[in-house]
């Protein structure tokens, strides 16, 4: 690896810190940063003339192989770690990632609840659409019917008023 990053936890004990730390270093490892946070501590290394060496402040920090800045922020509450990107814009904390999840999560569930009353709707009008379709067939054929029936009804009188014609009647 070329950029070791260590997130201490209660059980981490300076020896085995100071082994890994060994280990980073005979490996080439170019950059190695320990994060407590507990005590809200970042410290780091960084590989010269073939060495980690102890970088001497934090703040502001640029790592040279990421290029992302570690910074300090000021909340309400304390001072937190912060990290940014190479364009300068900070990375989420896990808290900001979670909520914006749970937001999307939400906005998911009503979007799915809008759509499953969407499809219902349109089955709906479907269902209405075929109704009024066959309503509609049933119309024309009906229709067609009556104008058989009005045309053999005008074929009719057209046969009559020409018999009352050879009677010599003037049917109109």
């Amino acid at each position: 690896p070329q950029v070791v990053f260590e997130i201490l936890s209660p059980g981490n004990t300076l020896q085995e810190m100071s082994r890994k730390q060994l280990f980073y270093d005979r490996y080439g490892v170019e950059e190695y940063y320990i994060y407590d946070p507990d005590r809200n501590d970042l410290t780091g290394w960084l590989r010269q003339n073939d060495r980690l060496q102890l970088v001497e402040s934090m703040e502001d920090w640029i790592s040279p192989r990421l290029a992302i800045r570690f910074g300090w922020l000021d909340t309400d509450l304390k001072t937190e770690l912060k990290l940014f990107r190479p364009d300068g814009s900070p990375f989420a904390s896990y808290t900001e990632v979670s909520s914006q999840l749970e937001a999307i999560s939400n906005q998911l569930e009503v979007t799915s609840s809008q759509l499953e009353v969407t499809f219902s709707q349109l089955e709906a009008i479907s269902n209405q659409l075929e109704v009024t379709s066959s309503q509609l067939e049933t119309a024309l054929q009906i229709a067609e019917q009556e104008r058989q029936t009005a045309e053999q009804e005008r074929q009719r009188a057209d046969r009559l008023a020409e018999q009352l014609r050879s009677f010599g009647i003037d049917p109109t």
